[in-house]
């Protein structure tokens, strides 16, 4: 800890840094709430498209794939032409995609905006998003850090609920151009993003090392491919969750709103469990690898419990 603090850049942890993460926290609310909302519209275009679930299945999964997997691009992007320049960039076109979305008609069309267009432009948020608050935190990274995924975990849990009265009061066409506005936010929170002194940009490169390879020491290739390989699994099932729990509730005998708070109500858990990390995160006495590995078997618990959970009963 005492290394940290004698090494940390002069623009750390004070000033601007806090508006920085400011607008870190509203990308992070905004994509999660939009992305949460999903598993509602989802079952709007399955009952209005004649389509298999399969086919419409893809709408969701190439607007994560593309946006998780290019991640580390738009991250090099943002490093070489600015956090903000490419985060302004993702919000318009995921406000394009959204937009392009409201007078589809045909399933490929929603695979192209929908999935591929707004796909890249959240990609664009959500890396840059994350990775800045490293430029600006360091002693305070983790209170940042979870502070900004309590601010994603708020957003799921406010995604749902909202998406069904927008379709309610305005149709799913109608709610994708609600969705687009609020992706359009985030371009105006990455004006919040400016770039960090070039005094202090060389003291930052050369506190980590001062390389650009992507060659590493074998313990961290070990432990990086450790973490990829969960993320792999978390997102499997995450992804699974997002896009059909309100799908999965309604079949179990449950109305479109209720189905849709029941997705909300798992997300309060997940903003409870955000917040206690932010404010606990940067103790010494924190046992981060024993909160980690605690809350993943929690998780793969609560998962196995679905395998045996009785079916609704024929109405």
């Amino acid at each position: 800890m005492e290394s940290r603090e004698k090494n940390c850049p002069s623009h750390s942890d004070r000033g601007w840094a806090w508006m920085v993460l400011v607008g870190a926290c509203v990308n992070s609310f905004i994509l999660a709430s939009v992305g949460s909302s999903f598993s509602v519209l989802f079952t709007e275009i399955v009952s209005i498209l004649e389509a298999k679930k399969s086919m419409i299945v893809l709408i969701a999964s190439l607007q994560f794939g593309v946006s998780l997997v290019l991640g580390p691009v738009f991250s090099r992007l943002a490093a070489e032409y600015g956090y903000r320049l490419v985060v302004m960039t993702g919000g318009m076109l995921a406000t394009g995609g959204m937009c392009l979305s409201y007078g589809a008609a045909e399933l490929r069309i929603l695979i192209g905006a929908y999935g591929l267009l707004t796909g890249m432009g959240t990609g664009m948020i959500n890396t840059p998003s994350k990775v800045i608050n490293g430029l600006y935190f360091n002693k305070k990274l983790s209170l940042a850090t979870g502070l900004a995924s309590t601010s994603g975990a708020v957003g799921a849990l406010v995604g749902p609920l909202l998406c069904v009265k927008l379709i309610e009061l305005y149709t799913w066409h109608g709610a994708l151009i609600i969705l687009a506005g609020m992706y359009l936010q985030t371009v105006a929170a990455s004006a919040l993003f400016r770039p960090i002194p070039k005094a202090a940009k060389e003291e930052l490169c050369k506190r980590r090392g001062g390389y650009r390879s992507l060659m590493m020491p074998i313990t961290d290739m070990i432990k990086l491919g450790v973490h990829c390989l969960n993320n792999v699994a978390m997102g499997f099932s995450a992804f699974i969750m997002v896009t059909f729990w309100v799908l999965y509730g309604m079949s179990q005998g449950l109305s479109f709103t209720r189905a849709a708070q029941m997705m909300s109500v798992i997300s309060v858990s997940g903003a409870v469990g955000a917040f206690l990390v932010a404010a606990t995160g940067d103790r010494p006495w924190f046992p981060r690898h024993v909160v980690f590995v605690l809350a993943t078997l929690a998780t793969a618990i609560v998962a196995f419990v679905f395998l045996i959970a009785p079916d609704a009963p024929p109405a």
